[in-house]
């Protein structure tokens, strides 16, 4: 089968609506049972009073027609038993929202016959009626086709005109004609002021999300009495764990708090790190086992947790071991970890809670800009990303909302000042430089990011020994040293801790950079 002709008679209204008529004619070979054209809906409103009637304009005869839609087409289809012969049938349908608005001029920019079919098109013409007469130098039209003969001109002060000859499959017919303002009216939503108007609120909507969140983040955002002047502290707040300080400073979880309770359990003897070299096929590695040295029974909190999760019954664990596995206990220690830190009542409220909230309004605000692009709201994108940009400042002053109460305040002070100890420790007269001291403070300086100074003011106290919770495979030995092993090992165990198992319309011209296919209707043709 194929067309032997595809006829379009486009009457466009006053009122910016048009309709088109498609004379469709059908040359079957053999016997065929339906036919379907699909009108694709890119860059218009909407579709209305689609019918398919015979060729003198009356109801189907021995065929039957049904209409259905989605967000993309119109799919119309003719049922009927029709062998060798030439049919001729009619396709009508209003098309509300087809026309564009420019500063100077209208105009429609229409893929008038379907390119999604197999079948060539012998011969093609295309008709577009004004509803009033137009002087005709200030009419304008053009193609985009791939059709082997074509041509266009203007008949009258209201007609366009555009013939083609055999149209290859999978081709179109695409046409632009254009007239002066005010010959067809603009609906409101399409104007110049309207776009205008939009373009206000979407900027609007900018500066009151950034007012709002900045008023948010003056009165409710900021530590409750925080002082600027930091002076050095010898010893952490409170007598607060490594970990736990870390919350407080950072007011989130991290992996490498893990680690630094692991370090302080060793210190503290309860467990103790060995060190091995691993050969691979690229260089040499590093392995790691934990030697279990006393029970958890002394332990509460999280501490206790993470010792558990690791050891379970077991005296030895490779970290290997734990892979894959670990990741299951870290919800539940790192909700004990925060429980430790509100109930010191060092935050307005759970920094967590708070930043969640304000990103689920920021995904929200997005999710609405997003759903405005891919709906093509009013044809503008300006509200889109002023929702989009609204999701963005909401985001970025969430990080900054949670507060500390002005005891989280005092204690959040001395934290920095006891980083600025560890940090510039050689400023200050320490009265015992033991490896006992280096130690007690390690985990600390790690939660800090300060264990390297920390490390070289004590730069010879182990006497190439390593201490008796860590079994180094390095010959030489140093405090330092042992930072860079500590590095290696917190590496290593973050990775093991996180593994788990592995799962299996368009508003441009038709005279500005057109192009065969790109303006509006369109869509296929099948039969069979």
């Amino acid at each position: 089968w194929y067309f032997e002709r595809f006829d379009v008679d486009i009457q466009i209204n006053e009122d910016s609506n048009f309709l088109v008529q498609e004379t469709q004619i059908f040359n079957f070979t053999g016997n065929f049972h339906f036919v379907t054209r699909n009108i694709l809906k890119r860059r218009l409103d909407k579709i209305t009073n689609v019918q398919v009637l015979e060729e003198d304009g009356t109801p189907l005869k021995n065929a039957t027609y049904t209409v259905d839609e989605d967000n993309d087409y119109v799919y119309i289809r003719v049922d009927f038993n029709l062998t060798d012969i030439t049919k001729t049938w009619l396709f009508r349908y209003q098309v509300l929202g087809g026309i564009g608005y420019f500063d100077t001029y209208d105009e429609l920019y229409w893929n008038a016959v379907s390119s999604e079919r197999e079948v060539k098109i012998k011969e093609s013409t295309v008709k577009v009626t004004l509803p009033t007469k137009v002087p005709k130098e200030e009419m304008k039209q053009d193609l985009f086709t791939e059709a082997e003969e074509s041509s266009f001109k203007i008949l009258d002060q209201r007609t366009f005109l555009w013939e083609a000859n055999d149209l290859p499959a999978y081709s179109n017919l695409t046409l632009v004609c254009g007239w002066p303002k005010g010959y067809v009216f603009e609906p409101f939503t399409k104007s110049k002021e309207f776009r205008l108007i939009i373009e206000v609120i979407a900027f609007a909507i900018v500066i009151v999300t950034f007012v709002l969140m900045l008023i948010l983040w003056l009165t409710k955002g900021r530590d409750r009495g925080l002082r600027k002047t930091i002076v050095a502290q010898y010893e952490p707040p409170d007598k607060l764990l490594p970990a736990e300080m870390g919350v407080l400073l950072k007011e989130k979880f991290e992996a490498r708090f893990i680690t630094a309770t692991l370090i302080n359990l060793a210190v503290n003897g309860y467990l103790k790190i060995i060190e091995k070299e691993k050969k691979g096929w690229i260089g040499k590695g590093k392995s790691y086992t934990l030697e279990k040295l006393k029970s958890s029974q002394s332990l509460s909190g999280y501490q206790k947790k993470i010792f558990e999760a690791i050891f379970g019954s077991k005296k030895k664990v490779r970290l290997d071991e734990l892979k894959n596995k670990f990741y299951r206990e870290i919800e539940d220690i790192k909700e004990e970890l925060r429980s430790n830190i509100a109930r010191r009542g060092y935050f307005v409220a759970a920094p967590w809670k708070v930043r969640t909230t304000y990103y689920l309004l920021a995904v929200f605000l997005g999710v609405i800009g997003i759903g405005l692009i891919f709906m093509d709201f009013l044809g503008h994108g300006w509200l889109s990303l002023s929702f989009v940009t609204s999701g963005m400042i909401v985001f970025l002053f969430g990080r900054k909302m949670p507060a500390r109460t002005k005891v989280g305040s005092r204690a959040y002070e001395h934290v920095l000042g006891f980083k600025e100890y560890l940090h510039t420790a050689e400023r200050f007269r320490l009265k015992v430089m033991t490896p006992e001291t280096f130690e007690k403070f390690l985990p600390y300086a790690i939660i800090l990011n300060v264990e390297k100074q920390w490390a070289r003011r004590f730069e010879n106290i182990y006497q190439d020994r390593s201490p008796s919770w860590y079994v180094s495979s390095s010959r030489g030995f140093s405090a330092y040293a042992l930072t860079i092993s500590l590095g290696s090992f917190s590496n290593n165990f973050s990775a093991t801790a996180a593994s788990r198992p592995g799962g299996s319309a368009g508003s441009g011209s038709g005279f500005s950079g057109g192009f065969s296919g790109g303006g509006g209707g369109g869509g296929g043709s099948s039969a069979g």
